[in-house]
């Protein structure tokens, strides 16, 4: 079993791309901490792993919070987001345990909307919170929404985090079931500071072991294939085929004679949704979706059937592609990979999930704008803790920022 999965980790890795995480120089790494988001004039930063990550305004776009009744009232004019949406409602991770006191907080009335800073109206009655865009190092845009995570080094800094809540005029909303020391924490405009601003004073205030804003960023998917005939997939068998260099490929061919895979070997794809019900894949009967908390798994784009097929496409029935590991199901983990509010935590839910419904390996073909330590903590967990104690083989295309 241990041969088994070290020759399918290969295979994954085979055709993956991994990126590094980018270089600080030693006057970032070594400043002074300051409680407001600015390094210096015009330059901004959130905190991932004591370090400074330096981030710049966008002057031009603002995320803005609202009720749904309060819609019509608003003063101003909402962008179309990539996704089509002019407004999008706010769901909270499903595994996030709501404290009685702040259930109303977490209302599902509330809407979330890029529009232009210039329209933005500060005294607008409508508006429950704003805050600007901003760019990272290589020009990705971030919206900061009104949300921001915490992790308390024991339950003992719970009350520490209550009582600087009070005092920043910030809602307390719930900690994660899976993973309990990671707190949600919401603004409003009543707030002492918009979520970024918060993060960074929670962290430099209080005895956190991290703090970081939720932002709005649109993430990637990679590594799609495009063609369904084995012939065109050069990296299983490159027979010079487009132009190529014969040979350079995974061997495939003479590695399937070693193993297809097994049964046993559950791979879960966290991605858009594996369809299901499709003829030429080896698909589990577990499946979980981290929008809404709920099995099946829904679709909410192709990456993820696609990259299904790579892994567990079925062999020798004349259709379709080959797939590395025919024996090895797929378990379906879907999430929008769209920049929505609490996009991170529902990601997080699926490592934890997945793991905890019998994973073996997990495959992510996709990538992130920013640093999450939210994020990072339940892939150790799945790393740590899958397979009864051995760990999951978590083959992590979560690409890191340039």
């Amino acid at each position: 079993m241990k041969r088994i999965l070290n020759i399918i980790g290969i295979f994954f890795l085979s055709i993956i791309v991994f990126t590094g995480c980018q270089n600080f120089t030693e006057d970032e790494m070594e400043m002074s901490p300051q409680t407001r988001a600015q390094l210096s004039s015009g330059t901004h930063y959130y905190w991932y792993k004591g370090n400074k990550i330096p981030i710049t305004i966008n002057t031009t776009k603002s995320y803005i919070l609202f009720e749904s009744s309060d819609e019509a009232n608003l003063q101003l004019p909402l962008l179309n987001s990539k996704s089509g949406l002019s407004a999008a409602k706010v769901t909270l991770s499903s595994r996030l345990q709501l404290q009685d006191a702040t259930r109303s907080a977490a209302n599902d009335n509330l809407y979330w909307a890029e529009v232009a800073t210039a329209d933005v109206n500060a005294q607008d009655k409508a508006l429950v919170y704003s805050a600007p865009y901003f760019k990272t190092s290589d020009g990705a845009d971030l919206g900061l929404s009104h949300l921001f995570y915490v992790k308390v080094k024991s339950i003992r800094d719970v009350r520490i985090l209550t009582t600087l809540a009070t005092e920043n005029k910030v809602t307390l909303l719930g900690n994660n079931e899976y993973l309990p020391l990671w707190y949600t924490l919401s603004c409003t405009n009543e707030s002492l500071g918009n979520a970024l601003e918060m993060a960074n004073k929670f962290y430099e205030d209080g005895p956190f072991a991290a703090c970081q804003p939720c932002f709005i960023s649109e993430d990637e998917t990679t590594a799609a294939p495009n063609d369904p005939l084995f012939s065109a997939q050069w990296a299983l068998k490159n027979t010079g085929q487009n132009q190529g260099t014969a040979g350079i490929d995974i061997n495939y061919l003479p590695a399937r004679e070693v193993t297809q895979g097994s049964s046993d070997i559950i791979v879960a794809v966290l991605d858009h949704g594996t369809q299901l019900d499709h003829p030429d894949l080896n698909v589990s009967s577990k499946s979980y979706d981290t929008e809404t908390g709920r099995s099946p798994s829904q679709i909410w784009g192709n990456h993820g059937t696609a990259c299904s097929g790579i892994i567990s496409a079925k062999t020798n029935n004349n259709l379709g592609v080959a797939g590395i590991a025919p024996n090895c199901p797929v378990m379906s983990i879907s999430n929008q990979l769209m920049g929505t509010a609490d996009a991170p935590q529902k990601r997080a839910d699926g490592f934890n999930w997945a793991w905890r419904n019998g994973a073996s390996v997990i495959s992510n073909s996709w990538r992130s704008s920013t640093f999450s330590e939210l994020l990072e903590d339940a892939i150790q967990s799945a790393m740590t803790n899958g397979r009864n104690g051995l760990g999951c083989v978590v083959e992590n295309t979560v690409k890191l920022p340039q």
